[in-house]
């Protein structure tokens, strides 16, 4: 906020956007088409996830014997997707309950699907 001078000598109070661009560029981001804003491109016509979701999704480290804490980060990055997918990704729902033991069952055939699920999910909503 910056206070003016009228012709008439009373104080106005105006934004002056050309200094606040220039000091918060990165956070202010006027009369642009599309935007991101946390973890979404959000646009005129669309929003979707921006690039960095997808990389993130896609590069996501999942240990050789993970946790649940690592099952249930996994599902919660990719349930932030929800709108714009029809189902979460199945074989990893069952993960999620409290196992009987200190591990995690955790196999090759649960790794592959793991990456397939990682690809499908960025292509379909990538596109």
């Amino acid at each position: 906020m910056v206070v003016v001078t009228k012709k008439s000598g009373r104080p106005r109070r105006t934004v002056n956007y050309q200094r606040l661009n220039a000091c918060c560029s990165q956070k202010f981001q006027f009369a642009k088409r599309e935007v991101d804003f946390v973890g979404f491109s959000l646009g005129w016509e669309q929003y979707k996830p921006s690039s960095d979701k997808l990389v993130a999704i896609k590069q996501f480290p999942m240990p050789s014997q993970p946790s649940i804490t690592d099952i249930r980060s996994w599902h919660e990055l990719v349930n932030q997707l929800a709108p714009f997918m029809a189902t979460a990704p199945e074989p990893f729902r069952e993960l999620l309950k409290k196992p009987a033991g200190k591990r995690i069952y955790w196999d090759l055939q649960l790794q592959r699907n793991l990456k397939l699920a990682k690809d499908t999910i960025c292509r379909l909503v990538g596109d």
